[in-house]
Order: structure tokens, then C-alpha cells, then sequence
């Protein structure tokens, strides 16, 4: 029963954390969309701080899912034929919740560092909604993560 406990723990924090930095994220773009000129800000904008928090709130939820899923199982067999389904499925999500993480990170990084002064990209990466997008792949990545958790953690004991 505790393991049951402490999966639903470990996907609720997942899901709060991914979902908490895909809004941070669609705020920091709706702020960004609202600056007369997020290239000529003299100090930090609302949309880095938002973007930075997204991010970081991302990153929590990617460590939190990395830290916590029995990943042992994975080099049990090495025959893929013989794997289970759910450590089938666990791989894959494993690799897709990486791409889907160093995707949003990069995208949110970018964006949100048109509003910081000291580290200035081209003008043109807030125009592309970076934010939003990578705010999507925040919920995106909330699904996946969850998913190779409880793929990994779970099916068939016998094995």
C-alpha cells in the first residue's frame, strides 16, 4: 500500500510542478507580448522572471521524475523482444520526456532572455512565441513524465 502512496505522491508533485510552469510560461509570454519593447529594458522584465520560474519549476518536476522512478528494471533483460510491455513503454517515454525537457528548457531560455540585459539574444526570439510553446511542452512533458513513471514502477513483477 505504501508504494501506491508514494507513486500517486510522485505523479500529484509531477503534474503540480509541470502544470505551475506551463502557466508561469503563458504568463511570461502574455507579459512579454505586453512590453512596448523587450529588447531595449534596462533591467530584468516580468517575462524573464516568469520564464526563469517556468523553467525552474520544469526542472523540479524533470529531477523529481528522475529521482524517484525505479529505472533498475530497464537492464534486467537485454533482449527487447522479452521486455514487458510497460518497461517497452517506459523506454520510450524515458527518451521522450528527455527531448520534450531539453526542448522546453532551450525554448523558455531563449525567449525569456530577451528580457534580461546582460544576456541579450536577436530581438526576434520574442517574437516567436517561444514562451507559449515551450509552456505547452510544460504540459506535454507533465503527461510523459508521468507515464515512464508509472510504466517504470509498475506491470508485471514477475519479470
Amino acid at each position: 500500500m505504501a508504494s501506491w502512496l508514494k507513486l500517486s505522491l510522485v505523479c500529484l508533485s509531477i503534474v503540480t510542478l509541470d502544470v505551475g510552469a506551463g502557466i508561469l510560461a503563458i504568463k511570461a509570454e502574455k507579459a512579454q507580448s505586453q512590453e512596448a519593447n523587450p529588447c531595449e529594458a534596462k533591467s530584468k522584465t516580468l517575462a524573464y522572471k516568469l520564464g526563469l520560474g517556468a523553467a525552474i519549476l520544469m526542472l523540479v518536476a524533470f529531477i523529481i521524475t528522475d529521482t524517484f522512478t525505479n529505472r533498475h528494471r530497464f537492464r534486467q533483460q537485454s533482449e527487447p523482444a522479452r521486455k514487458p510491455a510497460s518497461m517497452r513503454v517506459a523506454s520510450v517515454t524515458y527518451v521522450l520526456a528527455w527531448a520534450i525537457f531539453i526542448l522546453g528548457i532551450a525554448l523558455m531560455g531563449a525567449a525569456a532572455s530577451t528580457g534580461d540585459p546582460k544576456r541579450r539574444l536577436p530581438c526576434s526570439f520574442s517574437k516567436h512565441h517561444l514562451l507559449a510553446i515551450g509552456g505547452v511542452l510544460c504540459f506535454i512533458e507533465a503527461v510523459v513524465c508521468v507515464t515512464y513513471h508509472l510504466a517504470a514502477n509498475t506491470g508485471d513483477k514477475n519479470s
